[in-house]
C-alpha cells in the first residue's frame, strides 16, 4: 500500500499537470494512478509546517494551513490555505471543509468528491467545481 507521502506526491504531480494544461494529463486520474509528472521532481517543494505537510508549488513559503489538520495544495503559491484573492486553484485532499474561498469566484477542487468545500460568500456557484476540461 502506498504511503500517505507518496500518495500526496502523486496528487501534486497530477495537479501540476492540470495547472500547466499538460497534454500528458489527458488520461491521468487525479486520485492516483498514471500521473503525468514524476513526483520526485517536485518533492523538494514540500514545506513542513507544524505537524502537517503544506505544499507550495511555487516554493515561496507563503502558504499557511490555518486548520492544521490536513494536506493542502496552493497551485499558485501566492496565498495561504484560505484564498483571500479568489484567483487561484485550491485543492482539499480530504474534503473535510477546511478549504474556504472567501471570494466565491475560483475553482475549488475536492478530490474526495463529497462536496464539503465551503464558500463563505453564499452564492453557491463555486462551492464545488470540477477542474476545467482538457482541450487539445
Amino acid at each position: 500500500m502506498p504511503s500517505l507521502k507518496q500518495d500526496t506526491m502523486n496528487t501534486i504531480a497530477a495537479a501540476v499537470a492540470v495547472k500547466d494544461d499538460d497534454p500528458r494529463m489527458q488520461d491521468t486520474n487525479l486520485r492516483g494512478g498514471n500521473n503525468a509528472i514524476d513526483p520526485r521532481q517536485i518533492e523538494e517543494m514540500i514545506n513542513l509546517v507544524g505537524d502537517e505537510y503544506v505544499i507550495d508549488l511555487m516554493d515561496d513559503e507563503d502558504m499557511v494551513d490555518l486548520m492544521g489538520d490536513e494536506h493542502v495544495i496552493d497551485l499558485m503559491g501566492d496565498e495561504d490555505m484560505v484564498d483571500l484573492m479568489g484567483d487561484e486553484h485550491v485543492i482539499d485532499l480530504t474534503g473535510d471543509k477546511d478549504v474556504v474561498d472567501l471570494m466565491g469566484d475560483e475553482y475549488v477542487i475536492d478530490l474526495t468528491g463529497d462536496e464539503d468545500v465551503v464558500d463563505l460568500t453564499g452564492d453557491e456557484d463555486r462551492t464545488y467545481s470540477p477542474p476545467p476540461p482538457y482541450c487539445p
